[in-house]
Parts: C-alpha cells; structure tokens; sequence
C-alpha cells in the first residue's frame, strides 16, 4: 500500500492475555520500522459472548486499570517515532456488552486523564493531533468531542477530526471549540 501511496494506519491492542508491558513496547518500536501513517491505540476490551469472555473466565487475567494503562500508554508514545500520527490514544466497548475493562465506560474521567496524555504528547514535540470518534452518536456526542477539541487546543497547533457527519451548526460549534479541520 505504501508504494502506492496509500496511507496506513495500524491498530494497537494493549494488553492481550499474556502480554507484558515490555512485549507492548517493543510492538511500538517495532512500528517505528514500517512504512506507516499512523496508530491507533486501544486497550483490550473484554466483551459478552465472545470467545474472549469465555477464556477471561475460565481463566482470568489482569486487565489495565485506567492509571495502568496511561502510564503504559505514555511510554509508548515516548517510544513511537514523531513521524507516526496518533489517530487514537483508548477506546471503548458497548456499554451493554462490556466485562471488563469497566473504567472505560466513564468517558468524563477518561477525558480528564487525556488532557493529561495531551500534554505529555506536546511535550515530546508533536504539534498536531487528530481525533478519531468512530460512527456512533450515542458513545461520542459532539458536545463530548468538543470538550476534548477544547483540551486539544490548549495543547496543539491543530486539532483535526475523523468523525461521523454532522451538520453545519455542529461543524461550526466543533471549529469554535477548537478544531482545525476535518
């Protein structure tokens, strides 16, 4: 893809069954090497009727507190190459299928500790973000993503947004909270 000039973004699950910090790292590094746009990063979720519950069950494992996962999440951006975008720094389950982890579901705390990992990530250097939403209104209202392009912005030269479509009143109240482009 590359050599056609398409550009690649890579989806980062932390925290896989097993899984030590220094294997998650060592994951990022090992982007630096690729020929790629950007990363997502998401920790694991662990849903209801999957696979996955059925094993988290029969044998549990350690899954991020939120604390954990942004110490994590931190070292690895330290260690990703600036040249790498960061489309996405979490994630969250369906609130009616989610097990675990079940801080994700608690998006003003989630948002309070971005603003930090916002700050971190200027300090490296980088000078633009993009925030990615995904397609649902009901997990990300733009109110919500307003409030994090006013985070954004008391950080970065410019905010861009990848989110579902809205309208004219809510592209411009989004531009007023902070975002450059979209």
């Amino acid at each position: 893809l590359h050599k056609i000039g398409v550009l690649t973004v890579v989806h980062l699950i932390l925290g896989l069954p097993g899984e030590t910090n220094e294997m998650m790292l060592e994951s990022v590094r090992y982007l630096n090497h690729l020929p790629i746009h950007g990363v997502k990063f998401s920790m694991l979720h662990i849903l209801k009727n999957t696979d996955l519950a059925v094993y988290y069950e029969e044998h549990p494992f350690e899954v991020f507190t939120l604390d954990s996962y942004v110490d994590l999440l931190l070292k690895c951006i330290e260690n990703l190459s600036p040249e790498i975008v960061i489309h996405r720094l979490t994630g969250d389950g369906p609130k009616e299928l989610l097990i675990a982890p079940a801080w994700s579901l608690h998006k003003r705390k989630v948002l309070n500790t971005i603003a930090h990992e916002m700050k971190v990530i200027a300090d490296s250097g980088m000078e633009e973000i993009l925030i990615l939403t995904g397609e649902s209104r009901a997990k990300s209202d733009v109110k919500y993503i307003g409030e994090a392009c006013k985070l954004a912005s008391k950080y970065f030269r410019m905010v861009g947004l990848e989110i579902y479509p809205v309208n004219t009143d809510e592209y411009r109240y989004l531009h007023e909270c902070g975002a450059d482009y979209v």
